[in-house]
């Protein structure tokens, strides 16, 4: 995992954990610049089941979760795996949505961002996953349980 030195200056040089290899700002930007072509390309061209699979395979080798890649893909699975029609979603693929909207709102929670857009899309989509897993494995869910998560998520989407 690289790391900028000084996370606060923009145009800090980024040193490696493990072995202490530093790299200078620009060459982070143009690796970037590259990983983000390369992700986005991929993620526009291929289904989402494939995308998700590329996720927990491939990226999470090389990327930390709380990557701005690792996030901005996790978002788009997220948002768009129910919308493929190609695609028939199973109990898997519904825990993997519900632990991907939990990720991105721990980040969100960690960055101290507040209420916003994004956290109101994710409690609906945490709100609509459980409501379908639990009919998927034959349970029901506690009143209480939707509401509260309901609940966060009006509240989330009216501030």
């Amino acid at each position: 995992i690289m790391l900028p030195i000084n996370p606060l200056v923009v145009t800090s040089s980024w040193q490696c954990e493990k072995c202490k290899l530093k790299l200078d700002h620009a060459r982070v930007s143009r690796i970037t610049d590259i990983l983000s072509k390369q992700i986005f390309n991929r993620i526009l061209n291929e289904p989402m089941s494939a995308i998700n699979h590329y996720l927990k395979e491939k990226l999470s080798t090389f990327l930390p979760a709380s990557n701005q890649f690792t996030i901005e893909v996790k978002l788009q699975i997220i948002l768009k795996m129910k919308q493929d029609p190609n695609f028939v979603m199973g109990l898997d693929d519904y825990l993997d949505i519900e632990k991907y909207c939990y990720d991105i709102l721990n980040i969100i929670d960690r960055l101290l961002v507040g209420e916003c857009f994004v956290k109101g899309l994710l409690y609906h989509e945490i709100v609509t996953t459980k409501l379908k897993l639990a009919e998927l494995q034959g349970q029901s869910l506690q009143v209480e349980d939707v509401s509260i998560l309901y609940l966060t998520y009006l509240l989330t989407v009216c501030l």
